[in-house]
């Protein structure tokens, strides 16, 4: 669940208050976790979108961070660290050279269409659009009965 600053801010006094306790949150105990070296949070126009750790009330909660470093869903060490360094900024010769290569990929051939990654809203909701109306007009409808086989008693 995304928690914008605004209300991440507003629950800090709230929960005290609630809770008769000054410490933050009201001493309920957070775990926080995402990446935080994502794209911004999507705001409106002209209104100022800020993360959630950027704001005062993050400070003065959050106590412990921790990074975990390891990745264990990739075992080519080159991805790895191309992947890596986009994340934090960097753009390399080596992960220029890298993301060029890609380009040769085909996957037509097989019947693959590489997912397309927008970063607005407005972009992705164009892009499912227009294969939207690709499709042929054949519609239809599916019936399905579930059904267990026995009680599980737990």
């Amino acid at each position: 669940m995304e928690i914008r600053w605004q209300l991440y801010a507003l629950l800090l006094p709230v929960t005290r208050h609630i809770r008769g306790d000054n410490r933050p949150f009201g001493g309920i105990k957070l775990i926080v976790t995402g990446d935080f070296l994502q794209l911004p949070p999507v705001g409106e126009k002209n209104s100022v979108v800020r993360f959630c750790f950027e704001c005062e009330a993050w400070n003065r909660c959050i106590r412990k961070t921790i990074v975990l470093e390891s990745v264990h869903r990739q075992d080519d060490q080159r991805f790895v660290i191309v992947l890596e360094e986009i994340r934090v900024g960097l753009c390399t010769n080596d992960v220029c050279a890298a993301l060029a290569q890609t380009k040769l990929n085909n996957f037509s051939s097989i019947g693959i269409v590489p997912t397309r990654l927008c970063t607005h809203t407005s972009d992705a909701l164009a892009v499912n659009t227009r294969y939207l109306e690709e499709l042929d007009d054949i519609s239809g409808t599916v019936l399905r009965a579930d059904s267990r086989a026995r009680e599980i008693d737990l």
